[in-house]
């Protein structure tokens, strides 16, 4: 949790002038994330495809995470038979 403050905080202080950050456009008119132009205005545009990455990866494995947790506490409560609607999952096992 500190983490995500210092990040927010990093970003608050870098910002060069706020409009600019609010308005910026792409090459083809379309708004801009203002998270990605203040890096770009910090950093340059090389800094704002590695944000983008990082961002994508980050993403992609707490979804990872996510769906593991998952189909591993459905896997552990069917196998313990503790589930509160275990005879409505057997049910549907049976018709399928």
């Amino acid at each position: 949790m500190f983490f995500g403050y210092l990040l927010v905080l990093s970003l608050t202080l870098v910002i060069p002038n706020i409009n600019q950050v609010l308005t910026a456009k792409d090459a083809g008119g379309n708004s801009y994330p203002a998270v990605l132009a203040i890096v770009q205005t910090a950093l340059g545009g090389r800094a704002v495809v590695g944000v983008l990455g990082l961002t994508v990866l980050a993403m992609w494995f707490c979804g990872l995470a996510a769906c593991t947790s998952l189909s591993r506490t459905i896997y552990c409560v069917r196998a313990r038979s503790g589930y509160a609607a275990l005879e409505l999952m057997e049910q549907s096992e049976r018709h399928a």
